[in-house]
């Protein structure tokens, strides 16, 4: 008995907790352009077109939950009473989420005063040359593929994702 007692002690968690913004920080909705709904709607004929289908998605990329949600089971959902192409579905909300993912993102960084810009980088495989070049451009004055926050170029693959992916640069402090 002894031996099963030290077992449970070794294995039991010890000071769990939970990272991230606490409840009464959370936001009740984010905020997302409908603009960039239906720019990247357009790339998918097979889902509908109107302002309902439009609402539909936007509801569900406003939601708190719905970055941890996800793509899969965000289409699940919304295909659930809403006759749709499911894969497809599932394809423009992995769009956008990466989309509304990027402008959380950048939008705390905005809100940092250390923050000099925003660097893009190319995801691992992307050759588009668009998107290698915005990676590259010092159009600026803060480096190569440094944006300010508010400069930052904009998604242009409609359908897809970006190519890009964004770190912060922070301003150097003297010493």
């Amino acid at each position: 008995m002894r031996l099963l007692d030290m077992i449970r002690a070794r294995f039991a968690p010890k000071g769990v907790t939970e990272a991230g913004i606490p409840p009464q920080d959370r936001p009740s909705a984010l905020r997302f352009d409908e603009g960039i709904i239906r720019f990247h709607l357009a790339a998918f004929p097979v889902l509908p077109q109107d302002a309902a289908a439009v609402g539909r998605i936007h509801a569900f990329l406003v939601h708190p939950l719905s970055l941890q949600t996800g793509a899969r089971k965000g289409a699940a959902h919304l295909a659930a009473d809403w006759p749709t192409d499911g894969a497809a579905l599932r394809e423009l909300l992995d769009v956008l989420l990466a989309e509304l993912a990027r402008a959380l993102y950048v939008e705390a960084a905005a809100q940092r005063p250390d923050v000099a810009g925003i660097r893009l980088l190319a995801e691992p495989g992307v050759i588009d040359p668009a998107v290698l070049e915005l990676t590259r451009r010092d159009a600026h004055g803060l480096g190569p593929g440094v944006y300010p926050a508010q400069a930052l170029p904009p998604n242009a693959r409609a359908g897809q994702r970006a190519g890009f992916y964004v770190r912060v640069v922070l301003k150097e402090t003297g010493g």
